[in-house]
């Protein structure tokens, strides 16, 4: 019987039950080959980025773009609107400019240098950076984890990045601006 199954069985059907019967057994998902309870499968089957049927939301949509489709409609939406992707994020950096001002005004917390952005936890101002390729925020090394919930890399597609290229160190947003560093 699987994790979670409080069905009672006799000994001889247990194998049978836990098999085909039981909705908490272990499952692949035959698109990503993922490991699922059944009851979760259709929930997955949904998200899932290998089967044509998810809706799947565009890696912008943190960046305020609302397209949903399948991977290959993603694929293209994503390829086609490169531009207005960049807008979105033109106008995301802006507004951070905006929250690292007003931070470093009212509670003294910060500075700018250019386009670098000085923090409490490295020696190295960050760089903001459009260059998305499955990188980690490095928020998930302290106490607390990362402010986003980033535990991984490959979960931060679309996020805008704060970059230390000689230590190979990287913030989001919200790490960024929870370790944004006093003048």
């Amino acid at each position: 019987m699987g994790y979670g199954c409080a069905t009672k069985s006799i000994r001889k059907d247990i194998k049978a039950h836990e098999e085909t019967e039981c909705k908490y057994r272990m499952v692949n998902c035959t698109h990503c080959f993922g490991v699922f309870k059944f009851c979760e499968l259709e929930g997955h089957m949904n998200e899932c980025s290998k089967h044509e049927k998810a809706k799947l939301p565009c890696s912008y949509l943190d960046l305020g773009c609302d397209f949903k489709g399948n991977l290959d409609e993603r694929r293209k939406h994503e390829e086609v609107e490169k531009s207005q992707h960049l807008k979105l994020a033109l106008v995301r950096i802006e507004q951070l400019k905006g929250k690292l001002e007003e931070t470093k005004k009212s509670k003294d917390r910060g500075y700018v240098l250019g386009n670098k952005y000085a923090v409490t936890v490295h020696e190295h101002p960050l760089k903001f950076v459009i260059k998305d390729n499955g990188w980690a925020c490095n928020g998930k090394n302290f106490k607390g984890g990362c402010k986003s919930g980033f535990k991984d890399f490959d979960e931060t597609k679309g996020v805008l990045r704060f970059r230390c290229r000689t230590c190979d160190f990287d913030f989001c947003e919200k790490c960024l601006l929870a370790y944004f560093k006093a003048s």
